[in-house]
This record gives structure tokens, sequence and C-alpha cells, in this order.
């Protein structure tokens, strides 16, 4: 991600999924409407010298920046999917069935077309726990 302090800059992170995916799609105005989120934690993996990565207000920082920075990244590639590609590669419409109270009714719909016109709401929160440091450098 880039660092917070010096946006030329990168750090990188390790990052483990909690396992906390939540999915759900709505029917609004007759187009999908798919929420998505998730839940890390991390670490910092690497970092530049003289950086203070053990204050909790600069971990806290830098868990928001990735998680905008994810958000973007996922959002970025489901609208790809969506648009550019008109597929539902990631099986969304398994999640949609619940707003059909018929498997004709949602055959009707032709998720697979509708899909392009599908509207993304992305929730990722991360939580960097530390670098894998012993001291401050």
């Amino acid at each position: 991600i880039p660092n917070p302090d010096r946006p030329e800059e990168q750090i990188d992170l390790i990052l483990h999924p909690l396992n906390s995916n939540k999915y759900h799609v709505d029917i609004v105005n007759g187009f999908p409407y798919i929420s998505f989120s998730e839940k890390f934690i991390g670490r910092i993996y690497s970092m530049q010298s003289n950086s203070n990565y053990l204050d909790s207000d600069k971990l806290q920082t830098i868990s928001e920046v990735a998680s905008k920075y994810l958000q973007n990244i996922v959002k970025d590639y489901l609208y790809k999917t969506s648009l550019e590609f008109e597929s539902d590669i990631n099986e969304f419409g398994k999640y949609s069935l619940s707003n059909f109270l018929t498997i004709k009714e949602f055959e009707d719909y032709d998720w697979q077309n509708n899909y392009k016109n599908s509207a993304f709401n992305i929730s990722i929160d991360v939580e960097i726990q530390s670098g894998f440091l012993i001291t401050e450098a």
C-alpha cells in the first residue's frame, strides 16, 4: 500500500482473511445491488528505515489506508467483471436466488444478462496488528 507519511514509498503487508466474508444481493428497481464485506488482520512485512510502526496511532492510520486501498481494488475488479466482461465469474447469482419465489422467476430475470447492470457496495476492514519487528529501526 502507499505509505501514508510518504506516498512515493510503499509498505508491504501480509494479510490474512478472518473468513468473515458476507455477500448479499438485492434487486433494486430491477437491477442487482451486491454487497460484499470482508475483514483482514495483518502485519507490516517491510518498511523504510527511520519509520515508527510501533505507535498504535500509526498502525491505525495504516489500517485505514489498507482498507481503502483494498476496497478500491475490489470495486474496480467487480465493475470490470460486470461492465467489461459481462460475466458473473464470482457467482453472485447464487446469492440472488432469495429475491425470487420460483426458479422460473429467476430464469425470466436473466441474471447473466442483468449482471452487467450491477451496483456494488464494498466494505473491507483491515486491522494491522504490528510489524515483524523485535525492536524499532
